[in-house]
């Protein structure tokens, strides 16, 4: 443990766990009203404004690492949002489980010994992803075949896609945050949202924003949308990985992924089949442990 709050610590990974589990079905609600890249464009800005309101202008030009960061970041983004459109939060967030797989080839790539239960835990992970896809796949075929159309099987390999790029930018990302550790975690907050800002209005110039206006409702779900999923959830990871060891930190985070199911069904109403349950609950098993190990190299 660190010299830290035990109590703000665990309210940082309460944070983790509502930040996604509430803001990535939200995504799903906001399909055929919002783009992925007006998505980008929203949680970029209101993050922006606050890391520079508490900074008071006090803030110096980003380095090419920072800008990385923000690069990996907004692509990232991209796909989540892209994947959920496609096939929904909770197969996208099943497969962004498997993530750890990048910390995998890091480490191999920096030739530190491997252990054989690493290996395993990988393949414990990619067996549970593995189950949950395949049922994904599976009732896609099914569906195609009931409405004689192929939109189904195109959205599963859309969500696929999508989903598989999260995982390596994702990966790209948490290894890119070790090369500006020196970096006050506001100013790389402030910057990382400018980045996200601007690829997406660069992406969506031409954009219809309309239905944000089309009622307080709607006006108040988008800025929900974004604060949680931008600088609240920013602060939350801080929290947590300050005031916790980085390996409970890191393990304890992992409970996102049931969240964000949980809160799916009720908000959305996006469930999943009950092998498709314990495939999840096996995947997060694997990636758990991987998360322990790498979180302590």
């Amino acid at each position: 443990m660190r010299d830290g709050s035990l109590f703000l610590g665990l309210i940082g990974v309460l944070g983790i766990w509502l930040g996604n589990g509430i803001g990535l079905p939200l995504v799903q609600r906001f399909k055929g009203e919002f783009s992925s890249r007006q998505l980008m464009i929203l949680r970029g800005a209101m993050t922006a404004m606050i890391a520079m309101g508490i900074l008071g202008g006090s803030l110096e030009a980003p380095s090419w690492g920072v800008v990385w960061i923000g690069v990996t970041f907004a692509v990232a983004c991209l796909a989540l949002y892209e994947g959920i459109h496609a096939w929904g939060a909770n197969l996208t967030i099943a497969v962004i489980t498997t993530t750890p797989v990048v910390n995998f080839v890091a480490a191999l790539r920096d030739r530190r010994p491997v252990a054989a239960v690493e290996i395993a835990s990988l393949a414990v992970m990619f067996f549970g992803v593995g189950l949950v896809v395949y049922y994904a796949e599976r009732e896609s075929r099914t569906e195609a075949c009931r409405s004689g159309k192929e939109k189904p099987k195109r959205n599963f390999r859309a969500g696929l896609f999508w989903s598989g790029l999260g995982v390596l930018m994702n990966g790209l990302y948490y290894e890119a945050l070790r090369s500006t550790q020196g970096v006050p975690w506001l100013e790389r907050c402030f910057w990382q949202a400018v980045v996200l800002f601007l690829i997406g209005f660069a992406m969506s110039r031409r954009a219809d924003w309309s239905p944000l206006w089309s009622g307080w409702r709607k006006l108040s779900a988008v800025a929900t949308f974004a604060l949680l999923t931008g600088f609240f959830y920013f602060w939350a990871n801080i929290a947590a990985f300050d005031n916790l060891s980085t390996t409970v930190a890191s393990v304890l985070a992992q409970g996102e992924t049931p969240a964000v199911m949980l809160l799916a069904y009720f908000l959305v109403g996006e469930r999943l089949n009950l092998v498709q349950k314990f495939g999840v609950a096996v995947a997060l098993l694997g990636a758990g442990y991987l998360s322990f190990v790498y979180a302590g190299a």
